[in-house]
């Protein structure tokens, strides 16, 4: 190990979203500035703050549950 640190990678459509409970609540969308457009299950798309984003490797890994997640989601994509 040369310390090193590895790039964090892109956030790309189609990805996985999943919280801290390893629950699946949605696909990436597109990144809309300071958040993730996310499409639900059922179609709906909300936008997540990039804040509550923990890391992302194959799947965008959020700290919270998804209650959490659904108290600090936009029904309508943020101001800009």
């Amino acid at each position: 190990m040369t310390g090193e640190i590895n790039p964090p990678r892109p956030i790309l459509p189609g990805m996985p979203v999943v919280c801290d409970d390893s629950s699946r609540i949605g696909r990436v969308v597109r990144q809309h500035g300071t958040h993730l457009e996310v499409e639900l299950a059922g179609g709906e798309h909300r936008w997540l703050p990039m804040t509550l984003v923990s890391w992302v490797d194959r799947q965008v890994r959020l700290h919270v549950s998804p209650e959490g997640a659904a108290r600090r989601w936009l029904e309508h994509p943020p101001r800009a």
